[in-house]
This record gives structure tokens, sequence and C-alpha cells, in this order.
């Protein structure tokens, strides 16, 4: 069967769980100097290091990031929440599927499939990218959020700014989530 997808920005890959690291100052016991090394930030990442078989002195490649801040994920999913309660066409959807909607339709942070159907043209889908903890650092998810509330003004909330936006949300009561 012939494969009709031109573009796929994002491949799906296989996602394996990451694993948390600190810096810590140590004393290299070969040179006696002071160094910054990266170690398991828990006894779960230990395990998971462990399990993955890697050994002192194991060279290993590896994209370093800081873990983003809990309460900015937790505003975001408020703000899914109150589109849901004020928003018409967003009634009855919980909080992480009307952040998908907003980026679906509002082509934010989302990936572009575009699919070849021969003499009809061509058909893109918009794939939502995901916010997950480790899918975005603060400066992207910052970015992200400065996104959504623009287009939340643009298309439904004309006389609001970011700042009201972000202050409504934050009023949500976490109970409500």
């Amino acid at each position: 069967m012939e494969n009709n997808v031109i573009d796929l920005k994002a491949k799906r890959k296989k996602e394996t769980k990451p694993v948390y690291l600190k810096f810590k100052a140590l004393i290299d016991p070969v040179t006696k100097q002071q160094v910054m090394a990266l170690i398991a930030d828990s006894q779960e990442d230990r395990e998971i290091l462990k399990a993955r078989n890697y050994r002192e002195g194991d060279r290993v490649r590896a994209e370093l990031k800081k873990p983003r801040h809990a309460a900015f994920h937790r505003l975001v999913h408020r703000l899914g929440t109150l589109v849901s309660q004020n928003i018409d066409g967003f009634e009855n959807m919980e909080a992480h599927q009307v952040i998908k909607k907003i980026q679906k339709d509002g082509q934010v942070f989302c990936d572009a499939e575009i699919f070849d159907l021969g003499d009809l043209g061509t058909v893109t889908r918009h794939v939502p990218q995901s916010i997950a903890f480790d899918s975005m650092d603060d400066a992207e998810f910052y970015q992200f959020w400065q996104i959504v509330c623009q287009y939340l003004i643009n298309t439904y909330w004309h006389d609001l700014t970011p700042e009201k936006i972000e202050e409504m949300a934050g009023a949500m009561s976490q109970e409500a989530i």
C-alpha cells in the first residue's frame, strides 16, 4: 500500500520515562579535584538507571532540561476548566480535552500531517503536540500560554487581556479541575 503522507513533522517515537538528575559537587577519586557530577535525583531514578544497565564509566548522550514548574501546568488546566464553563462548544469537556481542542482549532503547537489524496488534492490534519512536563521547558510552555491566551482573545473573549485571563484561570479552585 502506497504511503500518501507528504509531510509529517514529528514522527511518533517510543517514549521512555525520563530520569531526573541533579548536579552535585564531588571529589574525583582520580584527580582529587572537585567536579560537578550528575547523580540520580531519587531512589526511583536510581532504579531506572540500574534497569537500563548503566554502569560507572559509561559514556552517554543526553539532552538536559530543567523540569517545568507544576503550578504553571495546573494554571493551563484551570484555564481549560474556565473555558469549559464559559464558552459554548466546550461545555461538558474535561480541562485537558478543552486545551487539546484549543490547540487544534487555533493550530497552537500542532504538527501538520499532509495527506495526498491524488486528484482530490491534499488534506492537512493538525495534531496537537504534547504539553507534558517533559515535552517542553518553561520558556516553551510560557510561549504556549501566550499563544493560547491570544487565540482565546481573538476568537471568544475580545475584551480581555492575557493578564485578565491568567487572573481568571488562577481564581479557579483546584476542586473545579
